[in-house]
């Protein structure tokens, strides 16, 4: 009888002892594949956060790279039509006989280029506002973009 119930005794701390150390091993696999499924996602955000940051700079590289050569053609071609004017100019004020002519046709066209110049300095003006604008919206909406990209991982 002692040793019926020594038996039962031992079988039961056993069965114990042995679920213990299931539950022990179950919690170190869960916590190593807990640990790496956190590890993965961190990448991911990681790699996503420095794709978008690139994706802004190459974006913001490639509009100055454009506004440059926008600008070195402006400078090109202010030259060549300064160029043709020192040239062709004299040859056509010889031309001209009329110097009564010759200076309505000045005021006009004077005044056309003042016209016109207001009228460009207006678009660039205009154009530079919505450009900054956007810029500055493009800008300050950037982080509130990444953020919401990365929290909806």
């Amino acid at each position: 009888m002692i040793r019926s119930c020594w038996r039962g005794y031992l079988a039961q701390l056993t069965y114990q002892f042995d679920i213990v150390d299931i539950i022990i091993v179950q919690s170190i696999f869960h916590r190593r594949a807990a640990h790496r499924f956190h590890t993965a996602m961190l990448f991911n955000k990681h790699t996503q956060a420095a794709t978008a940051i690139q994706s802004a700079w190459r974006t913001y590289n490639c509009t100055m790279t454009y506004l440059h050569s926008i600008a070195d053609i402006l400078i090109v071609q202010s030259m060549v039509r300064r160029w043709i004017a020192m040239v062709f100019v004299p040859l056509y004020q010889g031309a001209v006989h009329n110097n009564g002519a010759l200076m309505i046709q000045t005021t006009f066209w004077a005044h056309s280029a003042c016209l016109r110049a207001d009228r460009m300095i207006a678009s660039i003006v205009i154009q530079s506002t919505l450009r900054g604008f956007q810029c500055y919206t493009d800008y300050i909406s950037l982080p509130w973009t990444i953020l919401r990209l990365f929290n909806g991982l």
